[in-house]
């Protein structure tokens, strides 16, 4: 049962590498309501469910299947949320850098 426990954690301790990373650049993009809502949904929303339901369907694996799915649904929910926030100040950062030109260089 412990190494059932373990293989499971250590499935989503590759990739949350990016749930945090996304989650701090919307808090420093000033991006407040899309980061409580990442942090929201990995620690509740898809927690608390996916813990009675994945405890059914598994017995007691079923929970540390039922962190390793939530962490999932919160790390892509942060990635998509983080690349199109990045992506748009990136196109607002273009438009100003192509608007402005030096010729004498």
């Amino acid at each position: 049962m412990k190494g059932s426990f373990l293989f499971w954690l250590i499935l989503v301790s590759l990739f949350l590498g990016f749930f945090y990373l996304s989650s701090n650049y919307l808090q420093a993009a000033g991006k407040a309501f899309q980061a409580t809502l990442v942090s929201v949904l990995r620690q509740g929303v898809l927690l608390i469910p996916a813990l009675y339901l994945m405890h059914d369907l598994f017995g007691l694996t079923g929970i540390a299947a039922a962190h390793t799915a939530a962490d999932f649904g919160a790390i892509l929910a942060a990635s998509v949320l983080g690349l199109r926030g990045y992506r748009q100040i990136a196109a607002a950062d273009n438009l100003v850098n192509t608007s402005w030109k030096c010729d004498s260089f």
